[in-house]
């Protein structure tokens, strides 16, 4: 018989069997091209999506000025140079030219206005004629007989009174002048479009000047006059991938570096954002590179298990004929060159098929190469699989050991020790990379930072070593099941359980498989739900309450004028004033924050930061001079040097917010009433100074006047005297009359503050502890809008809401009072937050009132933002790896099902004999296979969601963009597990089943004579 007759005639034998090779082949390649596929496009339209969204920052545009002598030799160094470190990248350069301002006459006797003039060889891919037709490319004369054709922007056109045929004089340098005819007026497709790069004029069509009125360069150069050349990168969005995003950003800095160098004249200035836009959208996706490259890797090794045990399968079907092969002088290479040439036949075709699959189901996000290239992986592994599984039965034919593997185990115990082990030191590596973030220059959250390497096998070995120990576990647990059920009475269960744990070593494989899909899924389940927690938690640490309103152009305070804020505190279940304003110190600079601390709690959102509630406690606010009820004035007897002109008093609301009412008097008396009704406080008593001189402070009095009488504010405590300023002077009275030392500058006023002088405590971030080494008690200075205040470390909380990044938290009336002494105007909170539990409503209603007010503001919630492009691949990739391990894993389990089930065939003829009937072994050994499926459903669960619990912050913080000092509580996604582990649970029900079903069919057939053949 020829050799392909036989190949044929084995492989017809074992049809079925073939198919399911073929079938799970199928699977496979569909499963890792389309999800290498899937995970690949998406990083791509990730990219190309935030490159696009970055608007004017998506550019970068170098100027400098026009050589008129030699403007040819400008624009080919200018070339070489873009060649040189841009050659063959997907970018596109245009070169435009723009004048300087320009006279012009409109023809209606109106002088003081002038023109940008511009040279836009590409205007009309970028922009849409309104009126008129766009001028020829060449100039004329410029003569009033004629003129040149010029493109006017539609608004410089309505700016300057003009249309379509009407005529434009310009007058340059020396005098000369050019006539100009409207050919057409234009607008820009896009004014956000980054070949703009941000141009106010482009946008609108005035400012400063009007235009840019296009012309040929020709006709820009016989205009005399100071030109710029200017270059435009942009990047090409149609073929920009993730691999070109780094050399673009090096190319881009070495092309502004030689232009310095060879392109310069008169100097070199650069615009646009693109290089960071660049760097940070690369950064981006190399974290998520670690979340999306772990489920590959998960898809990977659930993939060569299930193969592995079918070529197992395999080999163990046809072990007798094997066996016959080589007793007839068959030798192991033939052996495995046949199963090499059989391997491909069902490798190859299913592969190209599941790919096929995988590409269609993708779409337009399937790279051909990708598919081709996860195509080639799968066959060479599934070829190199079987092939070594049929020469390993090979090569034990005849081998008459124990077929319960009693002499080898499955899973060595080195194995699974060094898989642990390995395990353990990516995770920590995993959880270490996730704690360094990358801070951006304004002390917000930059980037994430990309996890090391090494790193992103914490996932897969992670799920290994929980499927490893739950193989490793079974053959233990299932001796003492069968030692507890063997006094039962009865055959079935007793038998099915002494069965199991003969067979522990067999049973691992489908343990492990079951096990590999369900971790996965719990872990996906904890991923996605830990990601949306996180985004939650981020959002409300930068919104810092439920909702936000910021109010904008707000004029400098005035004394006698209420507060901004007043009023608006009226809604939701709470409402605070908030201060915020500039603050550095020793690194750079941040934000303060001040709050009322008896109403932060209520307001302020402590997602993320667990401690803030306690860090609250010491900030209380600072003392004051309280009005007893019923105060309808305060009386001040006061003096600078016996010339004090004016005086007024400083009142703190019973929100903290300050208030300032000029009081009335001479000589040193001087008398105010409250501000209104309520629990008002006096933070001071501001007297004007006449000569810009103050040395001696008088005060004998400070009174409040009411229906009982009048009570003496001053002697309840010290008080100090503060002269504000860039230098500002803090003196603590030791009597009525303290003497202030030489300022060496002009006092323009003195304040008088109740309290001996304190510093400001604070609440830090732990970025700017970090950065200026602060810990609680540690002294510092902070400029608060440029002027010094003494403060102290109170707590270091991981960020500041509201504030996320280097920021501090203060106070409302301490942060006023502090300022009172450091700041001639002391700044006035521009914010309320609001805690309610219905923030869309109370934003409305917020929006509502400073509308009503006539207020200019800005109402946020604390509502999660959309997904970011650059990492929402990543939020999807563990489910999708769940979904692709469960169904590459289910034929591998039912594969290694029923190679037990062969193996297992003469003890059907046997049980029979002995009275066990059909039923009843059907229904034995289905709770023997489903129980182990069951048990490996639940451990693998169980490992997965401790896994995640270890794992799943870490993920999160590697990827999200959020502050990576936030707390990140492990959360799970009830439906996502729910529905992984019940498809599942629902795969090994149906092998159970299938398996019951099968001894049932075997059982009402066989006898002992066949089984004894």
């Amino acid at each position: 018989m020829r050799t392909s007759r036989l190949l044929l005639r084995r492989a017809r034998a074992q049809v079925g069997l073939l198919a399911l090779v073929a079938l799970l082949v199928a699977v496979v390649a569909a499963t890792v091209a389309g999800t290498l596929a899937a995970t690949l496009g998406g990083a791509r339209d990730g990219a190309r999506d935030a490159l696009a969204a970055a608007g004017p920052d998506g550019a970068l545009q170098v100027s400098t000025r026009l050589d008129t002598d030699d403007p040819e030799g400008q624009r080919a160094a200018a070339d070489d140079a873009l060649a040189d470190a841009l050659g063959g990248r997907p970018v596109e350069v245009s070169r435009t030219l723009r004048s300087l301002s320009l006279a012009v006459d409109a023809g209606d006797g109106e002088g003081g206005r002038s023109l940008v003039l511009a040279a836009e060889p590409d205007l009309a891919r970028v922009a849409h004629v309104v009126d008129g037709d766009w001028p020829p490319a060449a100039g004329t004369a410029g003569t009033t007989d004629d003129p040149d054709p010029v493109a006017l922007h539609a608004g410089a056109a309505d700016t300057l009174g003009v249309a379509v045929g009407d005529t434009l004089v310009v007058t340059a340098d020396g005098g000369v002048q050019r006539v100009l005819r409207v050919a057409a007026t234009w607008l820009p497709d896009d004014p956000d479009d980054p070949r703009w790069a941000g141009e106010a004029l482009v946008a609108t069509g005035t400012g400063d000047a009007a235009g840019p009125a296009v012309i040929d360069e020709a006709v820009l150069a016989a205009v005399p006059g100071i030109d710029l050349v200017r270059w435009t990168v942009v990047p090409d969005l149609d073929r920009i991938g993730p691999g070109d995003l780094a050399p673009v950003a090096d190319g881009l800095d070495r092309f502004v570096a030689d232009a310095q160098a060879s392109v310069e004249s008169g100097g070199l200035s650069t615009t646009g954002g693109l290089v960071d836009a660049l760097r940070r959208t690369d950064a981006a996706l190399t974290a998520a590179s670690a979340v999306t490259g772990a489920a590959l890797a998960l898809v990977a090794v659930v993939a060569v298990v299930a193969l592995a045990q079918v070529a197992r399968l395999l080999g163990a079907v046809r072990a007798t004929e094997t066996t016959v092969l080589r007793s007839r002088g068959t030798t192991v290479g033939q052996l495995t060159a046949a199963a090499g040439l059989e391997a491909l036949a069902v490798s190859v075709p299913p592969a190209l098929v599941g790919a096929g699959v995988a590409a269609a189901v993708v779409g337009r996000d399937a790279e051909p190469a990708v598919v081709v290239a996860a195509t080639l992986a799968v066959v060479a592994a599934g070829v190199t699989t079987l092939t070594l599984g049929a020469r390993a039965a090979a090569a034990r034919a005849g081998d008459r050991g124990d077929p319960a593997g009693r002499r080898s185990r499955s899973v060595a115990t080195g194995g699974v020790v060094l898989v642990l082990l390995a395990a353990a030191l990516a995770t920590w590596r995993l959880v270490r990379s996730s704690t360094v973030a990358a801070p951006a220059a304004d002390g917000a959250a930059g980037p994430p930072a990309a996890a090391e390497p090494a790193a992103v096998a914490a996932v897969p070995l992670g799920v290994l070593a929980v499927a490893l120990l739950a193989a490793a576990a079974l053959p233990a647990l299932t001796r003492a099941v069968a030692r507890v059920v063997g006094r039962r009475s009865g055959l079935v269960v007793p038998l099915a359980a002494r069965q199991v744990a003969r067979r522990a070593a067999v049973y691992s494989v489908p343990v492990v498989l079951v096990t590999l899909a369900t971790a996965t899924g719990a872990l996906a389940a904890v991923h996605v739900g830990t990601t949306a927690e996180q985004r939650r938690t981020a959002a409300a640490a930068s919104a810092g309450a439920d909702v936000r309103l910021v109010l904008r152009d707000v004029p400098p305070p005035v004394a006698d004028a209420p507060p901004p804020t007043d009023g608006l505190d009226r809604f939701g279940r709470a409402a605070a004033p908030v201060l915020r304003a500039t603050a550095g110190s020793a690194s750079r600079v941040g934000t303060l924050l001040a709050v009322p601390s008896d109403a932060a709690a209520d307001v302020v959102r402590a997602d993320g930061v667990p401690g803030l509630r306690a860090a609250l406690d010491p900030l209380a606010p600072a003392p004051g001079w309280p009005l007893p009820a019923g105060t309808t004035a305060v009386r001040v007897a006061a003096d600078v040097d016996g010339a004090a002109t004016a005086a007024r008093l400083w009142w703190a609301a019973p929100d903290g917010v300050l208030r300032a009412t000029t009081a009335t008097g001479a000589d040193g008396t001087w008398a105010a009433p409250p501000p209104g009704p309520g629990s008002w406080t006096v933070q001071g008593v501001e007297l004007a100074v006449a000569g810009g001189v103050a040395r001696q402070v008088v005060v004998s009095g400070l009174v409040a006047e009411g229906p009982d009488g009048d009570v003496d504010l001053l002697g309840a405590g010290p008080w100090t005297v503060a002269v504000p300023g860039g230098d500002p002077l803090v003196v603590t009275a030791d009597g009525p009359d303290p003497t202030l030392p030489a300022t060496g500058s002009a006092v323009a006023v003195v304040r008088v503050l109740p309290g001996a002088a304190a510093p400001l405590p604070l609440v830090v971030s732990a970025d700017w502890a970090a950065a200026d080494g602060l810990a609680v008690g540690s002294p510092v200075t902070v400029r608060v809008d440029d002027h010094p205040i003494e403060a102290v470390v109170a707590a270091v909380q991981p960020v500041v809401p509201g504030a996320p990044g280097r920021a501090a938290l203060a106070d409302l009336r301490a942060a006023g009072s502090a300022l009172l002494a450091a700041a001639p105007v002391p700044p006035v909170p521009t914010e309320v937050w609001f805690a309610t539990d219905d923030p869309s409503a109370t934003a409305r209603a917020v929006r509502a009132a400073a509308d009503e007010g006539g207020l200019r503001a800005t109402v946020t919630t604390a509502a999660v933002g959309a997904d970011d492009p650059l990492t929402r691949g990543a939020g999807a990739a563990l489910v999708v790896a769940a979904a692709c391990a469960l169904a590459v894993a289910l034929p591998g389990v039912a594969a290694a099902v029923l190679a037990l089930a062969r193996a297992r065939r003469a003890e059907v003829g046997v049980l029979r004999a002995l009275g066990v009937p059909p039923r009843a072994q059907a229904r034995g050994r289905g709770a023997e296979t489903g129980t182990v499926l069951g048990l490996a459903v639940v451990v693998g669960a169980l490992g997965g969601l401790l896994l995640g619990a270890v794992l799943g912050p870490a993920l999160v913080r590697v990827v999200a963009t959020g502050p990576a000092a936030l707390v990140v509580v492990p959360t799970v996604q009830p439906g996502v597990l729910a529905t992984l582990l019940g498809v599942a649970a629902l795969g090994c029900a149906l092998v159970a089943l299938g398996d019951g079903a099968r001894v049932r069919r075997h059982a009402a057939t066989a006898t002992v004579r066949e089984d004894a053949r």
